[in-house]
């Protein structure tokens, strides 16, 4: 698993490679799962029906 954050400096976050080019995540992933954040909620897919 790779995260894609141009902003985050930390490296890595969590034991994940944090990348920052657009281009070499979109070439390096096979799935890409993003969330959207509003002003006050987390919307993010449902992978397990579950929710």
């Amino acid at each position: 698993m790779v995260i894609y954050e141009p902003a985050m400096q930390k490296e890595p976050f969590f034991g994940s490679r944090v990348l920052h080019d657009p281009m070499a995540s979109k070439q390096e992933c096979d799935i890409i799962i993003a969330n959207r954040m509003t002003s006050n909620k987390i919307f993010t897919r449902d992978l397990f029906g579950s929710d």
